[in-house]
């Protein structure tokens, strides 16, 4: 059994090792794989009256099913890692949208999170825009920020998106490795791994 096979996606796999890494570190204060789903519709059924032979019965009719959202992360960051990775809005500063994530504060854990949603490079499909109207209706019923993050950019020179998670903070040690004999795999890109990250930030 390879590694990623308990995830539904190798980039998934990816993500799962960046966010190891900051856990060993204790820059995570909790992390959850296929948190609870967000009900964004409930199912909808009409009532009628059903004429039977010697009676009338009240019935209902079915129109549709309910409607879910389910994201791959929920993670609650240490407080070390404001400013670095996602803005406190209260604090006057630089656009969240500087930032790797846009996080959403907790009040009943008096923390920020993240909610998080792993794409593909090449995966623009159906899924993108099923995912960018979840998106939105998440956000205006619960008011939470569902982020898309691809980990892994093209291995290219220019590599692409350059907002990939490895190259905007660092890349995951066993990401650098091949997944048969871990050797070094061969980037046309530059990347750091955490410790230069995190020496770089002063953590």
């Amino acid at each position: 059994m390879n590694e990623f096979e308990s995830f539904d996606s190798k980039e998934e796999w990816y993500f799962s090792l960046w966010l190891n890494e900051l856990n060993r570190r204790g820059l995570i204060e909790d992390s959850k794989y296929h948190p609870k789903s967000f009900i964004l519709s409930d199912s909808v059924r009409i009532p009628y009256l059903k004429q039977l032979k010697t009676k009338v019965k009240a019935e209902e009719a079915h129109l549709f099913g309910s409607h879910e959202y389910q994201a791959d992360w929920i993670i609650y960051w240490n407080s070390k890692l404001t400013g670095i990775f996602y803005s406190d809005s209260s604090v006057p500063g630089r656009s969240p949208m500087d930032f790797p994530f846009i996080a959403n504060w907790s009040k009943s854990r008096r923390s920020f999170f993240s909610v998080i949603d792993v794409k593909g490079t090449f995966n623009q499909n159906d899924a993108y825009r099923r995912f960018s109207i979840d998106q939105k209706w998440v956000y205006q019923k619960f008011g939470i920020y569902v982020q898309k993050i691809i980990p892994m950019p093209t291995n290219k020179e220019s590599p692409k998106p350059k907002s990939a998670l490895f190259l905007t903070t660092f890349m995951p040690i066993r990401a650098t490795l091949t997944d048969i004999k871990a050797v070094d795999r061969n980037f046309k890109f530059k990347y750091r791994l955490i410790d230069e990250f995190l020496q770089e930030h002063k953590l």
